[in-house]
């Protein structure tokens, strides 16, 4: 039976492979644990499979939160596999974006009020990340992270303290576990042919930045679609990660 579920999972007939001693795995039975240990890895601790798992990923007007505001951020919760890893049930995606006046005159001062909006997203995302034990970012350690703590801290507004929740920053995964010419996410995806990552146009940043509807659409739908790139990316590493619990 054993040998059986291992060929499945193989995908060959692993009884014809002689093992460091010569010998069949079904006389030396105890190699095979030996190889799929190495095959498949340690396996995780319990906490780290029963977490609530969300990929995180913001959009703002500048890198830096003296200097920003956000636009938007979005939250996936991770899919349910089974355990051919094929999807059974997809995460929802919650969000929240800048919400203009209408109609859009190009005037920051009549259009929409950037402070407000800023203010009441980063405590839309303060509450909603509560929801996850996890949250996995692409270079959250540098930016998501510390630019949301950062604008809630401005704002006075409660976020989570050291160790409330532990955080996965697939860029490091990505810089430590492979080996390419450019760690950017765009560079990645189209290595690992993970379809989806698009930029965009630099006047759609500018108009949004004046509260254009259209162009905060498009943010969102942009932020949106990293989330999902980003699960995608975490599924495909997952197998050579270590379960840390890293706070964010």
């Amino acid at each position: 039976m054993l040998f059986r579920k291992v060929n499945k999972i193989m995908k060959f007939d692993i009884t014809k492979i002689r093992c460091e001693h010569s010998h069949t795995i079904e006389e030396h039975p105890a190699c095979l644990l030996k190889m799929l240990t190495r095959f498949k890895g340690k396996e995780k601790p319990e906490w780290y499979d029963q977490a609530r798992v969300g990929y995180l990923d913001i959009e703002t007007n500048n890198l830096k939160p003296n200097f920003a505001f956000m636009f938007s951020w979005a939250i996936k919760r991770q899919n349910k596999y089974d355990d051919d890893g094929k999807i059974v049930k997809v995460g929802e995606t919650v969000t929240d974006v800048m919400k203009p006046a209408d109609p859009f005159n190009g005037n920051p001062d009549t259009d929409f009020h950037w402070e407000r909006q800023d203010k009441r997203i980063l405590g839309t995302l303060g509450e909603r990340i509560l929801d996850f034990d996890i949250l996995i970012t692409f270079y959250g350690s540098r930016f998501d992270n510390t630019f949301s703590r950062s604008r809630a801290l401005y704002w006075k507004l409660p976020w989570p303290s050291y160790g409330g929740i532990y955080h996965l920053d697939m860029y490091y995964v990505v810089k430590n576990k492979l080996n390419l010419s450019s760690n950017r996410l765009e560079s990645v995806c189209e290595f690992l042919g993970i379809e989806g990552k698009e930029k965009l146009k630099p006047e759609t940043w500018r108009n949004a930045f004046f509260g254009s509807p259209n162009a905060l659409k498009e943010i969102l739908s942009h932020n949106v679609a990293d989330v999902a790139i980003l699960e995608e990316l975490h599924m495909r590493l997952e197998p050579y990660l270590r379960a840390n619990k890293t706070s964010i």
